[in-house]
C-alpha cells in the first residue's frame, strides 16, 4: 500500500498507478494529483503565509539549476520558502514539469493525464482521498476533478468502485493531530487496509 501527504500523495497515487499488480491499494492526504491546473502555474491572488516570499526565491532557484542536476534530499525548512515562493508565483508546475517535456513516460508523472491511457487500472483496494476544503496550497478542487474522472474511467474495472475522496475543513495539514482511531478516518481507510491486509 502507498501513503503520503501532498507531494508524497502525489508521488504515492503515481506509483500505485504505475503498478496495479504489485501494490494494493493507495490512499493520500491532500495529494498534488492535477499538476496540470492553473493552481500550479498561475500567481495566486493571496500570499500563502499572510506575508508575501520574495519571487526571487523561485526565480534564482530556475536560473541556478544545472541540466542533468539532480537533488534529491534537503531538509523541509531549508525549502519551506522555495515552495512557498513557487506556489505563490505559479511556478510549481514549472519545476515539477523539468525534464520531463520530451519524456515517453510523462503521464507516470501526471495521474491526469495517466488516465487518459486506453490500458489504465488502478489496484483492486482502490484509492482514498483526504483532502481539507479550505486546503490554501493544495486546492481541493485537484482532488475532486481526479476522482470524477477516475470513476468515469475505472467504472466496471477493478478498484474502480473503490475511488473515495473524504473531505474535512481545514487547510494543509488538517489531519496532523488526527488519530486512526478517529471514526471517520478509520471508515474513510477501510477498504484500503483491508485490501492491503488480505
Amino acid at each position: 500500500m502507498t501513503a503520503g501527504d501532498s507531494a508524497g500523495g502525489l508521488l504515492g497515487i503515481s506509483l500505485a498507478m504505475s503498478h496495479p499488480d504489485e501494490i494494493r491499494a493507495a490512499t493520500a492526504a491532500y495529494p498534488c494529483l492535477d499538476m496540470g491546473s492553473s493552481d500550479f502555474s498561475e500567481r495566486r491572488k493571496t500570499p500563502l503565509s499572510g506575508v508575501s516570499v520574495p519571487e526571487s526565491e523561485v526565480t534564482d532557484y530556475l536560473n541556478s539549476l544545472q541540466p542533468g542536476a539532480v537533488v534529491s534530499s534537503v531538509p523541509m525548512p531549508e525549502r519551506m520558502s522555495l515552495m512557498i515562493s513557487a506556489i505563490e508565483y505559479g511556478k510549481l508546475a514549472e519545476i515539477y514539469e523539468r525534464g520531463m517535456e520530451k519524456s515517453p513516460h510523462r503521464e507516470r508523472r501526471y495521474p491526469m493525464e495517466r488516465l487518459d491511457q486506453a490500458d489504465v487500472q488502478i489496484h483492486r483496494g482502490g484509492i482514498t482521498i483526504l483532502h481539507g476544503n479550505q486546503d490554501s496550497v493544495v486546492p481541493v478542487g485537484g482532488s475532486e476533478r481526479f476522482v470524477a474522472k477516475a470513476r468515469k474511467v475505472l467504472l466496471g474495472k477493478p478498484g474502480g468502485d473503490k475511488v473515495v475522496l473524504v473531505r474535512r475543513d481545514g487547510d494543509h495539514g488538517f489531519d496532523s493531530e488526527t488519530s486512526l482511531e478517529e471514526p471517520w478516518l478509520a471508515d474513510a481507510l477501510k477498504a484500503a487496509v483491508s485490501t492491503w491486509l488480505e
